[in-house]
């Protein structure tokens, strides 16, 4: 199948937001993104770790983003990971975009 901008993919994640831009904060938010990502693979709940550690408005509903198509309407590197990745149920771990690290 050809993944171009008539492809939808639905997906969840939970944003992990440094607390500023230093480096010292990334490297911070980065390893509890990969934290939680251990968490998952490790048979969590993903929706549960997103309600208690998204830090954005979809954490109150388990990370859900809904459906998306490859078109630009999502952070660059975020569509990047999820529209370069096939297997449903499956997690492409960790991405950073300008907003932070997702676990996806």
């Amino acid at each position: 199948m050809k993944k171009d901008s008539l492809f939808t993919v639905r997906a969840s994640h939970i944003l992990i937001a440094p607390a500023n831009k230093t480096d010292s904060a990334k490297a911070q938010a980065k390893t509890r993104a990969e934290g939680i990502l251990a968490q998952i693979k490790g048979g969590a709940s993903f929706e549960t770790l997103a309600q208690m550690n998204g830090m954005d408005g979809t954490a109150q509903n388990g990370g859900d983003l809904g459906y998306f198509k490859n078109n630009g309407s999502m952070a660059k590197g975020f569509e990047k990971a999820i529209f370069g990745f096939a297997g449903a149920g499956l997690l492409p771990g960790v991405v950073e975009t300008e907003f932070g690290f997702h676990v996806v």
